[in-house]
């Protein structure tokens, strides 16, 4: 997720909250390396926390939430399976491929056009890559964003309604 098309359509079809990491984010440090400024450490791991609770709190009011981050490290899923699991929410979570050129080339138009809030870099995400915990098998639903945000879509929305047939949940 993240492209302005992309949002707007996961928002309107599966959910009344829709929360991204970049908008907690918004008001810390801007810095573009990774490991300094709002990509330390400790503004991470604060960033996650504050999604989590929101997250939780939307949940406990009985909405269905989307929580849009990068989730690249264990810890950080595990927040939020702890939140919905306090919450007695089923998680479902899509981690979402797309050849690094392909999402250079998306952040590159998004900031041109000014649409996007995300501060991501291209060097940003080869740093963020680098450090990248997978996903154990079933924990997530892998999900191709190569195609138009409809086609991404409706993959999505097929996936979702396999997995929640089964009875599964998987975490973030």
């Amino acid at each position: 997720m993240g492209s302005s098309p992309r949002q707007r359509s996961w928002r309107s079809c599966f959910s009344r909250a829709y929360i991204r990491n970049q908008l907690i984010r918004a008001s810390g440090p801007r810095d573009d390396s990774f490991g300094e400024g709002m990509y330390s450490e400790g503004n991470i791991r604060k960033t996650y926390l504050e999604l989590a609770e929101r997250g939780r709190k939307l949940l406990d009011q009985g909405a269905s939430v989307i929580l849009d981050a990068t989730f690249s490290r264990k810890d950080q899923r595990e927040l939020f399976r702890e939140a919905a699991r306090s919450a007695g929410a089923q998680l479902v979570s899509f981690e979402c491929r797309t050849p690094g050129e392909i999402a250079a080339a998306r952040m590159r138009h998004r900031r041109l056009e000014g649409s996007d809030v995300s501060d991501r870099t291209a060097a940003i995400q080869v740093a963020q890559a680098e450090v990248y915990e997978p996903y154990g098998p079933g924990e997530s639903i892998p999900l191709d964003t190569t195609g138009s945000p409809d086609l991404v879509l409706k993959s999505a929305i097929k996936a979702l309604r396999d997995r929640l047939a089964d009875g599964a949940s998987t975490s973030p």
